[in-house]
C-alpha cells in the first residue's frame, strides 16, 4: 500500500494549510504591534511619565510652549472657587505649584488630597492647567465622622 492511498487528504509540506497562513499572519501582527509600542516609548519618554512632582519641575523648569501633567497634595487654604474658575497649589512636601483652571472640576477636589493638572506653565510661574484630576481617598469616611474631624 503506498503513502497517498492511506493519506489521500494530507497535503504536501511545501502548501502551508489556511490555518497556519492565520496563524502566522495573525503572531507576525502582534510582534509589529509590540515593536512599534517600543519603539514609541523609546522616541517619547515624556509620554510614559504620568506626572512631574513641583520639586521636579522647580529642579528643571519646562518651556513655555511644553505641557506639563503635575500632581502633588493641594495645600490646606490654597483651595479658591470663583465661579468656573478655580485657583489653588500642589505640592510634594517639598516645593509648592500654583494651578490656575477655568471649567468643571470634580466634586472631590478638596484641600488635603491629591490632584493632577495638565497644561502649561506661564511666564508668572503658574500652571494654566486645561484639565484637572482629583484623587479619590481610599478610605470611607462617614458624613458624620468628616464632619466633627475624625477620620480614623
Amino acid at each position: 500500500m503506498r503513502a497517498s492511498e492511506l493519506l489521500p487528504d494530507a497535503t504536501p509540506p511545501s502548501d502551508p494549510s489556511p490555518r497556519r497562513l492565520k496563524w502566522s499572519v495573525g503572531i507576525g501582527l502582534i510582534l509589529a504591534g509590540i515593536g512599534a509600542l517600543g519603539a514609541w516609548a523609546v522616541f517619547s519618554p515624556d509620554a510614559l511619565s504620568y506626572y512631574r512632582t513641583p520639586t521636579e519641575i522647580a529642579s528643571s523648569p519646562p518651556s513655555a510652549d511644553t505641557r506639563v501633567r503635575v500632581g502633588g497634595r493641594i495645600v490646606d487654604g490654597s483651595l479658591q472657587r470663583e465661579g468656573s474658575a478655580v485657583r489653588f497649589a500642589v505640592t510634594d512636601g517639598g516645593h509648592q505649584l500654583v494651578v490656575a483652571y477655568r471649567g468643571e472640576v470634580p466634586d472631590t477636589l478638596q484641600e488635603a488630597t491629591d490632584a493632577i493638572a495638565e497644561g502649561r506653565i506661564g511666564s508668572d510661574g503658574v500652571l494654566e492647567a486645561d484639565h484637572v484630576l482629583a484623587k479619590c481617598s481610599s478610605k470611607y469616611v462617614p458624613a458624620e465622622e468628616r464632619a466633627a474631624g475624625r477620620t480614623g
